[in-house]
């Protein structure tokens, strides 16, 4: 089995910083998409509240 070369050494830990970085980016997303999906559903409630509380009052 021949020695690696410096160049493949580098190449392949920029290649496992790369695959670390990717699994930090899904991690992060995975949370900021559950948090957005809770924020959409109050954000929804308060734009319901804002319509139908008026109306429903005023009738």
């Amino acid at each position: 089995m021949p020695a690696q070369t410096a160049e493949q050494t580098d190449r392949e830990l920029l290649r496992k910083d790369c695959w670390a970085n990717a699994r930090h980016a899904y991690g992060t997303s995975f949370i900021f998409q559950r948090r957005a999906r809770r924020l959409r559903r109050s954000l929804h409630l308060v734009s319901y509240a804002g319509i139908a509380l008026p109306l429903s009052s005023a009738a």
